[in-house]
């Protein structure tokens, strides 16, 4: 739930000014989560476990979340 939130959050059109004045800047997050357990044997491996939930997201379209499946 809190991963998905801080996507809404993300997601809200913001105004910046730029050399060419002012515009909306809008902004998306793909976010992988692994949580660690007595199947990962070190940190990389940990990564890695997030890096391929965060790739999963990326697949189905981009800004929201999964959960590893280790």
């Amino acid at each position: 739930q809190r991963c998905q939130d801080i996507c809404k959050v993300l997601a809200q059109p913001y105004p910046l000014q730029g050399e060419n004045g002012a515009f909306l800047a809008h902004v998306s997050a793909s976010i992988g989560i692994a949580v660690w357990n007595e199947q990962i044997d070190s940190d990389e491996a940990l990564i890695q476990a997030a890096d391929r939930a965060m790739y999963q997201v990326k697949d189905h379209g981009k800004n929201g979340c999964a959960l590893a499946s280790t």
